[in-house]
């Protein structure tokens, strides 16, 4: 019982002190451009509209929504042997990829993570 009211008084803190309408000072929000898409309807008509490169999940978030991939040419053979955090605490970067000036770049972008 006394877990469970600790739990309601942290809730009811949050919600306490947590900005519900936009005050006089704070700034206007701005009318968000057509081809910024967040929503999970665009991210999905993008996957599904791909003409170039080919789409792969490659895992499921904790809300059971899928992390796409989207590739663009055949992967580079790294021939790694340890994830990133290991190669680091070797002090060695190849262990983790071993690239060359012939090595095609990589680009990774992050979204909103915490929504």
């Amino acid at each position: 019982m006394k877990n469970l009211v600790l739990l309601f008084l942290f809730f009811f803190a949050q919600l306490s002190f947590a900005q519900i309408s936009i005050e006089k000072d704070d700034p206007r929000p701005k009318t968000v451009p057509d081809f910024y898409k967040s929503k999970l309807s665009d991210i999905e008509a993008e996957i599904a509209d791909l003409r170039i490169g080919k789409s792969e999940v490659i895992a499921t978030s904790p809300g059971n929504l899928s992390v796409y991939a989207v590739y663009y040419e055949e992967k580079d053979d790294l021939q790694r042997q340890a994830n990133y955090n290991s190669a680091v605490g070797a002090r060695n970067p190849v262990y983790y990829a071993k690239k060359d000036a012939g090595t095609k770049p990589v680009v990774y972008f992050v979204g909103p993570v915490h929504g």
